[in-house]
């Protein structure tokens, strides 16, 4: 379900975009024709930790469109792990994986298969 929601005074305003509350400029370029997004599910015990993040970096770095990952109200770079490090993903963690430019469907098809795969190797034909 998508729709804006009124806040308080001196808080932006946010957007829903399938259940997840964004800032409203972050959810209009979410929903922009030519973004891309899917939602992912940390499935590790241990959460989003090191190696994970920096197999989700490498992969990231592979593509040259933007990638951000979404957690509630906070976006950052698929590409950084410092950032990545900033979401405290737990086990469970729902997240949003959105892609922008040339190469944004593979991005999101290749991201999402290292979640549904739980970070393990998978050989591809």
């Amino acid at each position: 379900m998508t729709g804006v929601r009124a806040t308080p005074f001196l808080q932006r305003p946010v957007c829903v975009v399938s259940g997840i509350r964004l800032p409203f400029t972050m959810a209009t370029a979410i929903m922009d024709s030519s973004t891309i997004s899917r939602e992912v599910v940390v499935g590790l015990e241990e959460g989003l930790h090191l190696t994970p993040m920096r197999a989700l970096t490498l992969l990231a770095e592979q593509f040259t469109c933007e990638i951000s990952i979404h957690k509630g109200d906070r976006a950052v770079d698929a590409k950084s792990m410092l950032d990545l490090m900033t979401l405290m993903a737990e086990h469970g963690t729902q997240l949003l994986v959105s892609a922008r430019g040339p190469d944004a469907t593979a991005a999101i098809q290749a991201i999402g298969d290292l979640f549904d795969a739980n970070f393990r190797p998978t050989e591809r034909p």
